[in-house]
């Protein structure tokens, strides 16, 4: 099964066990250190990961597929959806749509 790539939160995981452990036995000093590492770990672009994956997801389920494939649409439609909502453009990133290539291939046939 596949899952979204993410910031590495074990990472910050451990962190935060670091500072709640060292909370009264490290000196403010180092508790600052760790609080600024675990905000810096934060600042991951987490929506470039997500649009990387939906891409690549989008490149492997459908792509290949057919234009009379039966779920070709409903799946493009989604991952469309999905990298809209990572902020990317779907036209550039992928090229166009299953209803634009449809489109475009009844015309010529016209």
């Amino acid at each position: 099964m596949n899952t979204i790539p993410r910031m590495d939160d074990s990472l910050i995981c451990r962190l935060l066990n670091v500072r709640i452990i060292g909370a009264g036995r490290l000196p403010k000093e180092d508790l600052q250190t760790i609080d600024d590492a675990i905000d810096e770990l934060r600042k991951f672009p987490v929506q470039q990961n997500l649009l990387s994956w939906a891409v690549d997801r989008w490149l492997a389920e459908v792509s290949n597929r057919p234009l009379v494939n039966i779920h070709r649409r409903t799946l493009d439609d989604t991952w469309r959806q999905v990298i809209r909502f990572a902020g990317g453009d779907p036209d550039e990133l992928i090229g166009p749509s299953h209803d634009a290539l449809l489109s475009a291939e009844q015309a010529q046939k016209e």
